[in-house]
């Protein structure tokens, strides 16, 4: 049961996140400061108050029963994801859709593939083992293809504005 309401949990956190950009298409004059200002006070400290406030029978005393340390890092994660957001608004402002997300999304690959074997001292394992060899082949190939992708994009992008 417990992997059926994780799986349910993470759909529902992804529809909140997806909804992020749903009012952005109604509020094109606004400038892209004002947007994501707006649309991050709503959906990264309104929303999840709100839901931990209904979800949890006792508020306060939930948070008030963990070690600061805690709140202190879950805080610190909270600001690199939110400075990640606005990266990835800007990558959309300045680069366009297509270029954005092809950066976006190959950055993410490899950072995210990359740097937990080298924060666990296991950097060595990527080249001397059979797993790590397949995961570096993986990157490489997905890296391509996200280039492509991305170039294919871009070019459509040209072609529709001119």
């Amino acid at each position: 049961m417990s992997i059926i309401a994780g799986v349910g949990w993470h759909i529902v956190g992804a529809a909140c996140a997806a909804s992020f950009y749903a009012p952005i298409e109604k509020v094109k004059r606004w400038s892209w400061e004002t947007t994501w200002a707006v649309a991050g006070l709503f959906s990264w400290i309104l929303l999840p108050i709100g839901v931990s406030l209904f979800l949890l029978p006792d508020f306060h005393g939930f948070y008030a029963s963990m070690d600061p340390h805690l709140l202190l890092k879950v805080a610190l994660f909270g600001a690199m994801w939110g400075v990640g957001n606005v990266s990835y608004g800007l990558t959309m402002r300045y680069l366009g859709m297509s270029m954005g997300i092809g950066i976006a999304i190959g950055v993410t690959l490899v950072v995210g593939t990359l740097i937990p074997p080298f924060l666990h001292g296991q950097a060595a394992m990527l080249f001397t083992t059979r797993s790590g060899q397949l995961t570096l082949a993986g990157v490489l190939v997905a890296l391509i293809g996200v280039i492509i992708v991305s170039y294919a994009g871009h070019q459509k992008e040209i072609q529709l504005s001119g």
